[in-house]
């Protein structure tokens, strides 16, 4: 089959898909050219299997669009004076050049002209060995269909939704104009009944695995509900999430290990200035914790724009994101000269601060042109170089060098963190502080002084000898089989250290405390305040306060983690939204003008220009 799917990518490659004419204006609203020839059927696997390749093979002008309209619109990437004007304006959302490419949807709409001919044409009755065997594609269509659609809606908020093919020029006006929270909830409702679907598997093209151009539906939805709860502040969306991402979580066994944390190296009781890289292997698309990607190949003719734009110092870190990293304490064990773990020790000092490692994996050194700022360490190792060989019509072996750029758009531990999200907002902070400090395991979960129980439904039972039991009801997206009790680590300890053991890093008692005076000694002690009617605002306040605390360090985990990505607009787009949505003191309208006003960069915003939610996006070229 691989050798098919090789063969199908370089046909595919300068066309659009399986039957199109023409790509020149791929579903531009604008165009009078055809899409796809109205009388060709999908009626053999091969058929299937080419559709598919031609997918793949639209999603690729996309990923350097994924990062740049993702990172260039927050605010630890940013643009200088060596980039080109185009990406100048979406650094400064300002826009007034014509024919923007950024301001492009053409891109997008041709992946889902593929995905829809696929969904209406393919047979998914067909059968090989008693199995559906089609059936996985038709649901892959549809969820790289919801994902297209979501980027899209995420850059420009509205969208055309079409959900058949374009045959003929007049169906090019046939569509339904909508915005960035209608499409969510158009898309959970088409996706929701296929969420156990087996995932698609085109084996691999060109030394990559093509099962990870496919993004698994269940994490599709869970992205979706995450999002739509952080709109509506809505407790179901958010219960739909962190049930989403359990259930792939221990379907596939993701584990955050700590085979990828970088540590220092301790010698003699001095910090030396050596450290692992092991984190950054994380981020490789190679590796088994990238779960999601899109790919660009020099074989079929793309080339991304990422790594030369980054090595020219067109896109640089930001000041302002490398401080994230240096504001952290790092935390770790003093050994004795038999390598024996003594004292913790907390390193962080003003000035030359270690802080969190991943900072030293994710940029690294400034030029002499611009000592200002830090080129992306992480763009360097997305590339990856193949060299095939190949016997010509001669007989002759010829050697084809070819390279791939990858952009991971999910990783394993971009899933904890989102489902840590959702089950803090569910009212469960002490559980979504262990995904950081501790690692999800049974035994944590199940450690009162880490998740208590009262966030695990506990109800006591006394017997009619009086002894008291705890019984359980936990919610099904907090039980884990017995297999996690082991290498699945705290999320900081990737940078911070022996995580686990630090004492700075600790939720705040926000405990209201009442003063009672014992009536025979007269002493006055403070004392937890009663859980009863008269007390029971200031309990809710304590509460509030700790979900508030734990939100927004997995806000800055998010940042920590995921910096550069492309996902930073993403995460900017549900905290604002979610603080905006807010009925309490926990508020803010304006969280997004205040994380972009901290930029630091050639362009200096004032963060009420962010009140207007319409100059988050990109408008669409009209």
């Amino acid at each position: 089959m691989n050798k098919f799917i090789k063969s199908s990518l370089a046909l595919v490659a300068g066309v659009c898909g399986m039957t199109m004419v023409s790509c020149t204006d791929m579903l531009d609203t604008n165009s009078d050219g055809l899409l796809f020839e109205k009388d060709h059927g999908m009626t053999s696997i091969n058929d299937t299997l080419y559709s598919m390749a031609g997918i793949l093979s639209k999603l690729q002008p996309l990923a350097d669009r994924y990062v740049l309209q993702g990172e260039i619109r927050g605010d630890l990437l940013a643009t200088t004076d060596k980039a080109d004007a185009y990406l100048q304006e979406m650094n400064s959302f300002s826009y007034s050049l014509p024919d923007n490419p950024y301001r492009s949807t053409k891109d997008y709409y041709a992946v889902i002209n593929n995905c829809n001919y696929v969904i209406h044409n393919i047979d998914t009755t067909t059968l090989v060995d008693n199995k559906q065997v089609t059936r996985k594609f038709y649901v892959a269509a549809k969820t790289v269909r919801a994902w297209t659609y979501f980027q899209m809606g995420l850059g420009f908020n509205n969208v055309k939704w079409y959900d058949k093919p374009i045959l003929e020029v007049g169906n090019i006006n046939d569509y339904t104009e909508m915005g960035l929270e209608d499409l969510i909830s158009t898309l959970i409702a088409d996706l929701n009944p296929f969420r156990n679907e087996e995932q698609a598997n085109l084996g691999e093209i060109g030394g990559y695995r093509s099962v990870k151009s496919f993004y698994p539906i269940k994490l599709m939805l869970a992205d979706l509900y995450l999002t739509r709860g952080s709109i509506n502040d809505n407790k179901g969306d958010y219960e739909a999430a962190a049930t989403l991402y359990m259930e792939q979580i221990i379907k596939e066994h993701y584990l955050t290990y700590s085979s990828y944390s970088n540590r220092w190296i301790i010698s003699n009781n001095i910090l030396s200035n050596l450290w692992s890289y092991a984190w950054l292997s994380s981020t490789v698309p190679s590796n088994s914790q990238v779960i999601g990607s899109i790919v660009n190949s020099t074989k079929y003719g793309f080339q991304s724009e990422i790594v030369a734009m980054n090595d020219s110092l067109e896109i640089v870190a930001t000041p302002n994101s490398l401080k994230y990293f240096e504001d952290q304490v790092y935390c770790g064990y003093v050994y004795d000269a038999n390598s024996t773990p003594q004292d913790i020790y907390l390193y962080k000092t003003d000035g030359e601060s270690i802080g969190d490692l991943r900072k030293f994996s994710s940029v690294t050194g400034t030029r002499e042109d611009r000592e200002d700022y830090k080129i992306v360490n992480k763009y360097t190792v997305r590339t990856v170089e193949n060299t095939n060989t190949s016997t010509n019509d001669d007989g002759e072996e010829e050697e084809e060098k070819t390279s791939y750029f990858a952009c991971p758009t999910t990783r394993v531990s971009m899933i904890y963190l989102r489902y840590a999200e959702a089950v803090n907002r569910l009212g469960k902070p002490n559980l979504a502080f262990a995904v950081l400090k501790y690692g999800l395991t049974p035994e944590n979960i199940a450690d009162k002084t880490i998740v208590p129980n009262h966030e695990k439904n506990v109800t006591y039972i006394q017997d009619e000898e009086g002894n008291i039991t705890e019984q359980f009801a936990m919610p099904s997206y907090m039980i884990l089989p017995a297999s996690f009790a082991e290498n699945n680590y705290g999320m900081r300890a990737k940078g911070c250290g022996d995580v686990d053991k630090d004492t700075t890093f600790v939720i705040p008692d926000f405990t209201y405390y009442i003063d009672i005076t014992d009536e025979e000694t007269g002493e006055t002690v403070k004392t937890p305040a009663p859980n009863t009617a008269a007390y029971s605002v200031y309990i809710e306040a304590a509460k509030q306060d700790t979900i508030d605390f734990v939100d927004k360090q997995l806000f800055l985990e998010h940042t920590l983690e995921t910096a550069y990505e492309g996902n930073r607009f993403f995460d900017l787009y549900r905290y604002a939204k979610r603080y905006k949505g807010l009925t309490n003191e926990y508020r803010n309208d304006n969280f997004f003008g205040e994380i972009m006003a901290n930029k630091d960069c050639d362009q200096v915003f004032n963060k009420d220009f962010f009140l207007d939610e319409t100059r988050w996006f990109i408008p669409e070229e009209k």
